[in-house]
């Protein structure tokens, strides 16, 4: 095995889990991307963050979320106000109906996540985290 291996693995199991999620996502009728999950699941957690802090938590250039937030904002699921304190910055704010979706979405990528590690043990799933965690939180 060798690190190229690895990668590939890591690969497979994040197109795995896109392809499952998807799938849900065509079948509510509702559409929508895994990225439009996660920034509502991070609003949800912390509304009214700027722009520029919610792509720095997805690990984009903030340029990359203009086009996807500007989706949300057309379905009404977020809003974006100016800075009181900087107008050069936006504040991104979930809507009642973004929080209503991201509950729902919640709970599909839930159900998928647990199908997608049902066959591991409960110590090979925590040693998966373990060693995942490891190779995304090292300084690079």
């Amino acid at each position: 095995m060798t690190d190229n291996d690895l990668m590939i693995s890591v690969f497979r199991i994040a197109r795995l889990h896109s392809r499952l999620f998807h799938t849900v996502l065509d079948r509510d009728g509702e559409g929508g991307t895994m990225q439009d999950g996660l920034i509502l699941h991070l609003l949800s957690e912390e509304d009214g963050i700027t722009q520029k802090v919610l792509a720095q938590k997805m690990h984009i250039r903030p340029q990359s979320l203009t086009g996807v937030l500007e989706k949300l904002e057309d379905k009404g699921l977020i809003r974006r106000r100016r800075s009181e304190t900087d107008k050069r910055e936006q504040n991104v704010f979930i809507t009642e109906s973004g929080m209503k979706r991201s509950a729902e979405l919640t709970a599909q990528r839930d159900v998928i996540t647990e199908e997608l590690f049902s066959i591991l043990s409960e110590d090979e799933k925590a040693e998966l985290y373990r060693l995942l965690t490891k190779v995304a939180d090292q300084e690079l």
